[in-house]
């Protein structure tokens, strides 16, 4: 009866100490802090509101006084397949947590790095500059300073860095330039080093004159 009783509780035992042992190896195996890589497959644009002293980035909106056009670009990657980032949640998974100070946030670094950044109207904005034209050159970075804005070298910088905690960077342009006309639209260019480019048009926005 006793050797049975035995029998009875030494395969769960066995398993509970396989279990132990595997977090307990886990729990021992440092972390990997290092970025992971993406690839940006996904462009897209939309207008935010630029209308008040200080530039809303997360008010999308369809219609712009004719010196406030500010275009919100969003680079993403959307395949989701990391096996690296999967091996990091399997780890956290099955060890032991010993502390706050071990939580880790992924962060996310491009493989293919942007180099170009390029913009064309849709619409003529104004007596200089007509429909069809690149209008790169008018815009600016709204690189998060209520003062001042930046050239387009500090939005690729932007794109190009270690994102934090997501696959997907998003950026705000200004326009320099004051429409002149009721409608605008914008078709937006991405290069990338490797010659790769992704391509989105905006939505027609409604311009209203001041």
């Amino acid at each position: 009866m006793i050797e049975s009783t035995k029998k009875h509780f030494a395969k769960p035992l066995i398993v509970l100490a396989i279990i132990f042992g595997i977090r307990l190896f886990f729990s021992c195996t440092p972390n990997d802090f290092d970025p992971m890589e993406m690839d940006y497959n996904s462009l897209s644009t939309s207008y935010v509101d630029n209308s008040n002293v200080y530039l809303s980035y997360f008010r999308e909106v369809d219609t712009s006084f004719s010196e406030a056009v500010a275009i919100k670009l969003t680079l993403s990657d959307t395949s989701q397949m990391y096996k690296k980032s999967l091996s990091a949640k399997l780890q956290r998974a099955v060890s032991f947590r010993t502390s706050q100070a071990d939580d880790w946030s992924p962060t996310y670094i491009p493989r293919n790095r942007v180099s170009e950044l390029n913009v064309r109207t849709l619409f003529p904005v104004n007596a200089s500059i007509d429909a069809g034209d690149d209008v790169t050159k008018f815009f600016l970075y709204a690189g998060g300073s209520f003062v001042m804005y930046s050239h387009l070298d500090k939005a690729i910088e932007t794109l190009n860095r270690t994102q934090s905690y997501d696959r997907l960077c998003t950026i705000v342009l200004v326009l320099a330039e004051r429409v002149e006309n009721t409608k605008a639209q914008f078709e937006l260019t991405v290069t990338f080093e490797n010659g790769d480019k992704l391509v989105s048009t905006t939505p027609v926005l409604t311009i209203i004159q001041q």
